[in-house]
Formats: C-alpha cells, structure tokens, sequence
C-alpha cells in the first residue's frame, strides 16, 4: 500500500463527558479545522524504564524497573476560517446577535468554571483530533484518533499581504490507531483570514 499525500485529511470532534478520555465523542460528523498545512505528533508510550533502588531489597542492587508515563504531544499550522480553535484555547464563547449567531464573544476562562456554550464538558473544553493517512489499497489506511485533547498554545501570525496563520500546541490523554474508512468530514470553502481582514483595538485603560 502507498499512502497518497493529497488524501490526507485532518478533523476533530467535541468530546462530551468528563473523562477526558474520548470515549463518548459527540455526534457522528466531525468539524474542519481549517486550511491544514501541517500536523505533528510526538508519542512517548512509555517503554522506557525507570530504575528504582529502595529499601527491603536486601543488597545494592536495583530493586526494580518501571514504565515511564506515556505522553502525546502534538502541534498543527493552519489557514483559519473560523476561531473555533481560539475558543478551545480560551475556553468560553458565547454566541448572540441577528442573523444568529452574528457576535461570537470568545474570553478566558476561569479554572473554577464550566465549560460554557457546547465546547465539551468539565473545567475545560477538550476535543478529538482525527488524522487520516489514505492509501491505495483497502484497509491499509492509517488512522490516528488523539482523545483528550487540549491546548496549550496558541498562536496568531499576521504578515502584510499574507494570509493569517494560526499555531496550534497541545496534549492528548490517549491515541487509537485504526486501518479502516476514514471520517465523513466536509471541507469548508469559505476563504481564510487574510491581512486585510484583521484589526487590533487597545481599549483605553488597557
């Protein structure tokens, strides 16, 4: 099997619950992140041993030999379409105005609040990151699912004349691999952020 670069696709879904570990994702159709340009993943699965002395052991010796944690770290750079990404960031959007939603009133929130409009449950709001690596024969397709996903940081770069571009970082709590049908998610065809499109207010006092 060959993996075909222009049938990679890159999707979420809102995860519901608070587990924090994916097993209940929210509705069959995953969302699009934007105009994806690149996605990496780091997994630490933890076989590497740790050696622990103690005491009881009798000698010298060591005494024991134990997993390290396993850690999923992962990064994504994008052409935005929406700011849904920004919300996951700062954790509270909430929606108002006519046609509705017309006023998407993203803020930072509190590590004593719920989660507010939809984006999950718990303390904060986390989601699935779905990759898709296709191949040209059936059933050999790679796809990795990140489950408890939250960010860490994000980014916004805006050059004069270029498209705006967002940095996404973040952790996952588990990754599932699976060979079969990939997700059904569709495109967006709206166009991305560009320069021209962006203004920055100082409010006075601030």
């Amino acid at each position: 099997a060959v993996m075909i670069g222009d049938q990679v696709r890159i999707s979420g879904k809102y995860e519901s619950g608070t587990s924090y570990d994916g097993a209940s994702a929210s509705g069959a159709s995953p969302f699009w992140w934007g105009l994806v340009q690149n996605f990496a993943a780091d997994v630490d699965t933890g076989v590497s041993k740790r050696a622990i002395r103690f005491a009881g052991v009798g000698d010298r010796n060591l005494g024991q030999w134990v997993n390290k944690p396993t850690s999923y770290t992962w990064s994504m750079g994008f052409y935005p379409q929406d700011w849904r990404s920004l919300a996951f960031a700062f954790g509270s959007v909430l929606d108002a105005g006519s046609p509705s939603p017309f006023l998407h009133t993203i803020r930072e929130l509190n590590s004593n609040a719920s989660v507010q409009s939809g984006l999950g449950a718990g303390n904060f709001p986390h989601f699935e990151i779905n990759t898709e690596e296709r191949a040209t024969t059936a059933g050999s397709n790679l796809l990795r699912t990140f489950r408890g996903c939250t960010v860490d940081s994000w980014t916004l770069n805006a050059s004069e004349g270029e498209p705006v571009t967002v940095e996404l970082n973040g952790v996952a709590r588990t990754i599932a691999f699976a060979s079969g049908a990939g997700s059904a998610v569709t495109a967006a065809t709206t166009e991305p952020f560009q320069w021209q499109h962006m203004q920055a207010h100082i409010p006075s006092g601030t």
